[in-house]
């Protein structure tokens, strides 16, 4: 399985047959180059416009912005409600946790995730071989609430998202926090990772590279 970080939130899964789903597909004002390529379906999270440009491919592919559950044959998609805010959506309204089953692995898109997990609702998504966590701030989880949650969570491997860098025109803070209290960090200079045929980590934390001139952490 091939993952590839577009920026922001966006990110493309592609599975072992080269199908790909696109995660929260953002416009360009947030200041990366969107996503073109051909793609099989498209989750969006929430209907903000940094994770909700779906014009590209609303005639060709799957579009699933609900919760909910969808077999797609070559893959299976389980939505489940949260919320944007720490006030059950009062500030910013829903947003949507999406796990894919696909090539025998469970993936996890936080989506903007801006409220802890209880330990319900932390068994209904059940065991999480990779997990996509925003650690930005200021609209979802700080860098220290990423990191209580992903002690929780305890999938094998962890992509942060939705955090500054210098292509990013949004207000963020950098992954600093997050990775420092993760510790096991491994810094990819690609925007591309391969996953191994074989996970046996806990927590290890993946930093991949949107683009050249996206990426500000000096670590």
């Amino acid at each position: 399985m091939k993952i590839q970080w577009i920026g922001h939130s966006c990110f493309v899964i592609e599975d072992s047959s080269g199908r790909r789903i696109l995660t929260d597909p953002f416009h360009h004002t947030v200041g990366y180059t969107p996503y073109k390529n051909a793609v099989n379906t498209v989750t969006v999270s929430h209907q903000h416009f940094d994770h909700n440009n779906i014009e590209n491919y609303k005639d060709n592919s799957i579009i699933i912005d609900k919760y909910g559950y969808y077999d797609l044959g070559f893959a299976r998609i389980h939505g489940f409600p949260s919320y944007h805010d720490s006030s059950k959506g009062g500030k910013r309204g829903p947003n949507t946790i999406f796990i894919y089953e696909l090539d025998n692995l469970r993936l996890c898109h936080l989506g903007d995730l801006g409220h802890q997990l209880d330990s319900d609702y932390l068994n209904k998504l059940g065991n999480i071989d990779v997990l996509f966590i925003p650690v930005g701030g200021h609209f979802t989880l700080t860098g220290k609430d990423a990191y209580k949650l992903c002690r929780l969570i305890k999938s094998r491997l962890v992509f942060p998202m939705h955090y500054n860098t210098i292509s990013n025109s949004m207000l963020l803070d950098g992954p600093e926090e997050f990775i420092i209290n993760m510790k096991n960090v491994e810094k990819i200079d690609n925007s591309i990772y391969f996953l191994p045929s074989t996970i046996n980590s806990i927590n290890k934390v993946i930093l991949l590279k949107p683009d050249k001139n996206s990426f500000n952490y000096e670590g």
